[in-house]
């Protein structure tokens, strides 16, 4: 995926780390969903940001389980961190700082 490994030169990581990176993002906004308080709002910071992808996972019949992305879901998630470089910027920094 041109995508991937995009995004992998421009942060200097391996192509695989970024998936389980995005992976990760789009695990917590299930986890969020799931949760199930629509009265409420989402404390988590990047709710809102990564929203867009919240009807393709309700509508999942398996959203109970870990799903793999299409390389198109994956393309696309891509393509929104490039454009979202504060996203990318606070994981790294979460990285970092477990080091």
């Amino acid at each position: 995926m041109k995508a991937l490994e995009e995004l992998s030169q421009k942060f200097n990581i391996s192509p695989n780390c970024v998936k389980r990176q995005l992976h990760s993002v789009r695990t917590a906004l299930t986890r969020e969903i799931k949760k199930g308080n629509e009265d409420q709002k989402s404390k988590w910071k990047f709710y809102e940001t990564v929203s867009f992808m919240k009807e393709d996972i309700v509508r999942s019949p398996k959203a109970e389980e870990v799903i793999e992305w299409s390389d198109e879901e994956t393309e696309q998630f891509i393509e929104f961190y490039k454009q979202n470089d504060q996203l990318w910027n606070h994981v790294q920094r979460q990285k970092l700082e477990r080091v």
